[in-house]
């Protein structure tokens, strides 16, 4: 009875064991991770990878059977034999301390990849093997820096320390079978190595013999050695696989619960990102040796990028990129068919409809059907499946409205759903857009009408509808309409805001003729779109409403879903955003964050969210993440200089780059970017003589500089996504050298030889000039020589005739005081011409002989006065014989022939300027019109000379550039006659 008891209680064990395995391997078939998928198509050069490693910048280098690609998080970069690799098949990576990326080839060469360049033994001599290698099976970083190269079947590996390497030969310790089978090896320090067997720990002094060995225990864990095992390395570590346990190089145990598995699976590596155990096979990835994904792909490598995402190698189908929240994030594959037309999050799961006509349930991690729909409908209905069609309220009704009927299916979660109602009469005759119920009535819009219903009529077969419109003539268009926080219902038309209350709707004034295309509740907050595609905001529904718009460049908004009362998810045509709301009583604050998460399914055909996660229908997949991880702002991108490129020659770019200023004409920086979070990213530069920030927008793999100039700049360079903040930007010294031309010593010999060549033109042009002037002024002497030779006989004639005139009318009293006083005028004319300048004083003595001469001719004839100005100078000089033909052509032309006695008045005086002689010449003779009229009805009357002598010694003045004078004659208008004449002299040296 005993055994029978215990037979029946192992089999009930077996079946429990059973059932839970099919509930687990279920669970494995329903449920997966959120992923991205690689391949040659995506730019990798193969689709067979053997390993995926992440170098201490970021990158992500793929090691292939063609060659190796470098992935940035944007783009794949691939290298091969033409870019300088020894062998384009490669099978890992290993990076030392000093940042050279080894490679693990299959021809044995060393390579290493530094400064964005494959180091080999072509370009690197201490490179250069002396020994005929085998494929490079290992590499293993030292404490010391330096790294383990071991081939596979080579009795002796090598040490690479520096720029040289060790050839260190282990074949006698080897031969030693009580060792049995040398599973890892490490440097100890002081030139010594500790290998680790399957029975012993062995540490030996180089050359590798018994003789050399130092110490030998026991290996205290032999016991687990069995004849499987093996050394697998993962990310910088490296783990001893037995049939039991995983050991690191110490022997310390790190897990057991691999125990059974090794036995029945082909181990390629292992990765432990702190939390769990990642064993990677070739039946997919084992987590924790329990969870298996990807189980149809013999998965080779596993590593994660510095966003956190798990990026799986496979032997026979690119990559898979799984996203970090391995935890959270999930996604059911073939959990529905068609599409997903409605979906709902209520109390007990999240109720989707699809256009296969079903009513499924996602609850528990697993999807269950719990109607179908499709068997409601009545027969004489029309059915259109369209997710506005439907509708579920808090009581868990679900309603199914169709054009000219409906079904009600009460209690759609509760065991045995069934149609509550069945009605055929809700006169809708057009598309249905949304349907929202508050209370006892059901509210339905379609593209023109608002139709309330009272649900009590519903229940007891109540048929008859009422609109809802402010003006049904108007036949106003209706875009959207949803339910607030306390239930009431809101809808917009093209032009206006409408609240239902009851059985009318009010318009909302407080609107301001804003309407919203489509829009959903957040709280008190309207958030949504209008006509325009700007988003608009809006808090305080209930009460005073205060709105704000904006306008997002090539984003059109779409639909709006509620996440909880703090975010609404809007669907775009490119990107999901997350408007975050602060609610405020002013006007409404918030923040846009778009969502860049890659894992995230685009154009969504229907989004959901409960309080704890957000969920995406698309393609039959429902893909689940956490609301904390779609909140979460991306990481900014970093950024690396790759180096400086001048023409051909390239610069490694150091903290301090100089370069010539040449080679400054064209300049070109290399970068590289990182960035997993998002792929669309954005750069600035900023170029300035010291620390300060002139942020210029561009775009490109490279930044090109032009012509910037001599001198010192810091070039610095930042990046950013769509939604992350600006990364920290990287920087250099650039020195562009000066040139020769601006150098002191160049300067000081081009002033020296600018001076030396003004001096030389100053020197011709002064000699030119004083060429010229003396030139000038020999012709200035000619003329007035001449004008003076004409003048001299003039006066000279003039006065001979007046005493032959004497002497004709026995006049001889006057005719000898004439002549003497003719002749002491005439030698003072003499001597002045000679000098062709005279002193003021000198002048007027010579004016009143003159004019005395002249009274002595024409008997008194007229009266005559000369007034100085006390303030002019008597030493002024004045052109000589300038003032005596004017006096003459007043005495002979206009005093000479007047009835009654004239009067001759001569004024000099200084200008106000103190720089010009005044002279004024004034008569009361008969005009220069009449002399004029006289001369002309004389014609034997002698032609005079004197007033064009005068103009021409002015204007000769004038020309010798010392003197400006101007002449202006001013004929006095009747009863007044008479002429003035007013002289100018300017001593323009002055």
């Amino acid at each position: 009875m005993l055994h029978k008891k215990q037979a029946g209680i192992t089999m009930i064990k077996t079946i429990q064991v059973f059932c839970f395995l099919l509930v687990v391997a279920f669970a494995a078939r329903c449920q997966d991770f959120p992923m991205l998928h690689y391949t040659e198509k995506d730019g990798l050069p193969s689709n067979n990878i053997y390993s995926i490693y992440r170098d201490s910048r970021g990158f992500l280098w793929f090691a292939t059977d063609k060659g190796v690609a470098r992935y940035n998080g944007i783009r794949f970069e691939i290298f091969t034999t033409f870019n300088g690799l020894p062998d384009n098949e490669i099978f890992f990576f290993l990076e030392d301390r000093v940042g050279r990326l080894w490679l693990g080839t299959y021809n044995g060469e060393l390579c290493y990849f530094k400064d964005d360049t494959f180091h080999t033994s072509r370009n690197t001599p201490f490179l250069q093997l002396h020994f005929k290698a085998s494929y490079i099976k290992q590499m293993t970083l030292e404490q010391d820096g330096s790294v383990n190269v071991i081939y596979t079947s080579n009795p002796f590996f090598i040490n690479i320390n520096g720029d040289h390497y060790s050839v260190l030969d282990m074949g006698r310790l080897t031969e030693n079978q009580a060792y049995g089978d040398l599973i890892f090896r490490e440097k100890t320090g002081g030139g010594r190595y500790r290998f680790v067997f399957t029975n012993k720990i062995v540490t030996a002094d180089t050359p590798f013999t018994r003789e050399h060995i130092v110490a030998e225990a026991d290996n205290k864990f032999k016991e687990s050695f069995s004849p499987l095992y093996n050394n697998y390395f993962g990310q910088n570590a490296n783990y001893i696989v037995t049939d039991k346990y995983v050991f690191n190089t110490n022997l310390d145990i790190l897990t057991s619960n691999v125990e059974g598995f090794y036995h029945k699976k082909i181990l390629y590596s292992i990765y432990h990102n702190g939390r769990d155990w990642f064993l990677t096979s070739q039946t997919g990835i084992y987590i924790n040796d329990s969870i298996n994904i990807l189980a149809d792909h013999k998965i080779s490598c596993l590593t994660q990028d510095n966003q956190g995402n798990f990026w799986a190698s496979t032997l026979d189908d690119g990559v898979f990129v799984i996203n970090k929240d391995i935890v959270n994030a999930k996604v059911i594959l073939g959990a529905y068919k068609g599409n997903a037309d409605y979906v709902h999050a209520c109390r007990n799961g999240i109720v989707f409809v699809t256009s296969d006509k079903e009513i499924d349930v996602l609850a528990n991690g697993g999807v269950k059907k719990l109607a179908d729909y499709a068997r409601y409908v009545p027969p004489k209905i029309e059915y259109v499946g369209t997710p506005s069609n439907f509708f579920m309220d808090s009581n868990d009704r679900f309603y199914n409205c169709f054009i000219n009927g409906g079904v009600v299916i009460d209690h759609v979660l509760g065991r045995g759903a069934r149609p509550q109602q069945y009605f055929t009469n809700l006169t809708i005759n057009d598309d249905i857009h949304e349907i929202c119920n508050r209370g006892e009535y059901l509210y339905v819009n379609t593209r023109s009408r608002v139709v309330g219903y009272d649900f009590a009529g519903f229940r007891g077969g109540g048929r008859l509808g009422f609109d809802l419109l402010s003006d049904p003539a108007a036949k106003d268009r209706i875009f959207c309409m949803a339910k607030a926080r306390d239930n009431s219902v809101w809808y917009s038309t093209i032009s206006d805001v409408y609240r239902i209350d009851g059985r009318k709707a009010v318009r909302q004034a407080e609107f301001n003729n804003n309407s919203f295309r489509a829009f959903t509740f957040c709280g008190d907050y309207f958030v949504g779109c209008n006509h325009n595609n700007e988003l608009l905001i809006c808090n305080n529904a209930g009460g005073k409403v205060s709105l704000v718009s904006r306008t997002i460049p090539d984003c059109i908004w779409d639909k709006f879903y509620k996440l909880d009362d703090r975010h609404v998810l809007a669907k775009t045509n490119n990107f999901y955003r997350i408007i975050s709301l602060r609610y405020s009583a002013d006007a409404p604050d918030y923040s846009i964050l778009t969502v860049e998460n890659p894992f995230v399914p685009l154009q969504a055909e229907a989004i959901c969210a409960d309080p704890a996660k957000c969920y995406f229908f698309r393609n039959g997949a429902i893909t689940s993440f956490d609301l904390g991880s779609l909140l979460e702002k991306p990481d900014s991108p970093k950024l690396f200089f790759k180096y400086l490129k001048s023409g051909k020659r390239l610069y490694n770019i150091t903290d301090q780059v100089v370069v010539s200023y040449d080679e400054a004409r064209n300049l070109k920086i290399s970068y590289a970017v990182i960035s997993f979070s998002s792929n669309k990213t954005f750069y600035q530069y900023s170029l300035s003589y010291d620390d300060g920030d002139k942020w210029v927008d561009f775009a490109g793999d490279e930044l090109s500089l032009y012509n910037i100039g001599y001198g010192t700049y810091t070039v610095k360079l930042r990046a950013r996504t769509i939604s992350s903040a600006w990364s920290q930007p990287i920087l250099f010294k650039l020195t562009v050298s000066t040139p020769y031309w601006a150098m002191a010593w160049f300067r000081l010999l081009l002033i020296c030889a600018v001076i030396s060549v003004l001096v030389v033109i100053v020197y011709v042009t002064k000699r030119l000039v004083l060429n010229a002037a003396r030139k000038k002024h020999q012709q200035v002497e000619l003329e007035l020589k001449s004008i003076y030779s004409q003048l001299n006989p003039h006066f000279i004639f003039n006065s001979l005739n007046a005493a032959l005139f004497l002497v004709k009318t026995n006049r001889l009293e006057d005719a000898y005081q004439h002549i003497y006083k003719f002749s002491l005028l005439l030698r003072a004319y003499i001597k002045s011409s000679r000098n062709r300048f005279i002193h003021l004083d000198e002048e007027i003595r010579n004016l009143r002989n003159y004019i005395e001469l002249q009274q002595v001719r024409f008997r008194d004839k007229f009266s005559y006065e000369i007034r100085v100005d006390p303030a002019v100078d008597p030493g002024y000089e004045i052109p000589s014989l300038l003032l005596q033909p004017i006096v003459e052509n007043a005495i002979t032309h206009g005093l000479l022939h007047l009835d009654g006695k004239g009067w001759l008045h001569i004024d000099i005086a200084m200008s106000e300027s103190a720089h010009e002689l005044l002279c004024t010449i004034d008569d009361n003779g008969i005009g220069r019109e009449m002399s004029y009229r006289i001369k002309d009805e004389n014609p034997l009357k002698e032609e005079s000379y004197g007033s064009q002598l005068i103009k021409d010694l002015i204007l000769t003045l004038n020309k010798s550039g010392k003197l400006k004078i101007v002449m202006v004659y001013t004929d006095k208008v009747l009863p007044q006659t008479g002429t003035t004449v007013t002289i100018k002299i300017k001593n323009i040296d002055i």
